[in-house]
């Protein structure tokens, strides 16, 4: 476990780094990154940083346990903003580079003629993990873990390797990108490793699916929270607010009223 905690340190200090030193980088909306020939916007390396800390807190959350973070104020802080509320009060402070930018070529500036279709299919295969990883993997087993409903057995079998390979995955993203731009690996070859590293947490499915669907509170908020997100493009973005900042009410009482491990102290919660 605690290799998980050097990885994902590892990694935030590199984005942090990059987002720091990398001013070069052209400051475009499109990311640069779904493409042959584009170079790394700075809002992508920037952006990085966000799901780095992400990663980061959840290696060590997941290393030393609800227990020991509970006991301090900051630590029960830490879990509200990361566990609860990372895309409501975390995510703003970041910029947003939107898969829907990256099929803007702009000519040939992003996309050669003939890796086009390569990496259109490759974006919105991106684009469905996201959405999975978000949801299911992110929220879904962090409000399993906040419930206690992960074992030991569970975290040794299949949750520590799912979440070395997520923060593999995040933190390798930018340096198969230097690959290719320094042309050491063909730019289809190093996006089909990014892909290959993604989908390689599919093989969690099934147990993961397994402990949803036996609480079945926790996959209804991670059902409602797909089809919330599937909307915010309508309009929809202050219901998704407001579907986590439900879904911490209900779950921190489920934990006080089953568990007997009041997250929030406060007499009649």
């Amino acid at each position: 476990m605690r290799l998980m905690v050097v990885i994902a340190l590892i990694g935030l200090f590199q984005a942090v780094s990059a987002s720091l030193t990398f001013r070069f980088l052209p400051n475009d909306e499109n990311s640069g990154y779904f493409s042959d020939k584009g170079i790394l916007s700075r809002a992508f390396v920037k952006e990085n940083v966000f799901y780095q800390l992400q990663t980061a807190f959840g290696a060590i959350w997941y290393t030393f346990g609800n227990d020991t973070l509970e006991t301090s104020t900051l630590g029960k802080a830490l879990m509200v903003v990361f566990v609860f509320l990372p895309f409501t009060l975390l995510r703003p402070l970041f910029p947003t580079t939107r898969f829907s930018t990256t099929h803007v070529t702009k000519g040939s500036k992003y996309r050669t003629e003939e890796n086009s279709s390569f990496y259109h299919l490759g974006t919105e295969l991106i684009r469905y993990f996201y959405l999975y990883g978000k949801h299911v993997m992110g929220f879904g087993f962090n409000y399993l873990y906040f419930l206690g409903e992960l074992s030991d057995e569970d975290m040794r079998q299949w949750g520590t390797p799912l979440l070395l390979l997520n923060a593999g995955t995040v933190s390798i993203a930018v340096f198969l990108h230097t690959l290719r731009f320094k042309k050491i690996l063909k730019p289809t070859y190093a996006f089909s490793l990014y892909l290959a590293m993604a989908y390689a947490s599919f093989l969690a499915i099934p147990p993961l699916t397994l402990k949803l669907v036996g609480h079945p509170l926790v996959l209804y908020l991670v059902l409602q929270g797909i089809l919330v997100n599937l909307n915010v493009r309508y309009g929809w973005r202050k219901v998704m607010h407001l579907h986590y900042l439900v879904a911490m009410a209900v779950l921190t009482r489920q934990r006080a009223l089953h568990k007997g491990n009041p997250f929030f102290r406060i007499a009649g919660f």
